[in-house]
């Protein structure tokens, strides 16, 4: 991203044609980092089976499992959103109620996680639906987005049972069947 923007503030066509080739070799360490990756979970028969339940859950895709697989291996062995970053933080002082806010964890699966539930409010009906029931409360669009980030971290008990993503006939957070 950061080669492509300096693509236009090259100097002189010599510049330009660095960038481009810096631009193709990074490409091409991708392309290999992404084949090594999907590689090892091939051949490793327990991330392969995660991964496939992870990707059976609506708007979760390539990238979003192999985050999870590469920097998450705890998930279906914990319980709890600390370790990712999205229990909410207090910024209370006497009577004053700040908002919550969502820090530590880890970052890099937060991120991805930020994504995930971008492309879920898009694909998964389940998901829409729960993200537009909380903008209908008056939810801004930022916690809403997070809170459906939290719901995403239903692939813990996705990985726990083991069983793959079944879409809800009542919607997600109504307590009543």
């Amino acid at each position: 991203m950061q080669e492509r923007q300096r693509l236009d503030k090259g100097p002189t066509e010599e510049a330009h044609t660095s960038i481009k080739r810096h631009i193709k070799w990074l490409n091409e360490e991708i392309a290999q980092v992404e084949e090594a990756h999907q590689a090892a979970v091939k051949n490793n028969a327990s991330l392969a089976a995660s991964a496939a339940l992870y990707q059976s859950v609506p708007g979760v895709g390539e990238r979003t499992v192999a985050t999870l697989v590469g920097s998450l291996p705890a998930l279906g062995h914990w319980s709890g959103k600390a370790l990712v970053g999205l229990a909410p933080w207090a910024n209370d002082s006497g009577r004053q109620q700040g908002y919550r806010s969502i820090r530590g964890g880890r970052g890099a699966v937060r991120k991805v996680l930020y994504l995930a539930a971008l492309a879920a409010i898009r694909y998964n009906d389940d998901l829409k639906q729960f993200y537009q029931r909380l903008r209908a409360r008056g939810k801004t669009g930022k916690v809403a987005v997070v809170a459906v980030m939290r719901k995403l971290l239903l692939l813990n008990a996705i990985a726990q049972r083991g069983t793959p993503w079944v879409e809800h006939h009542t919607p997600l957070g109504n307590k009543k069947a």
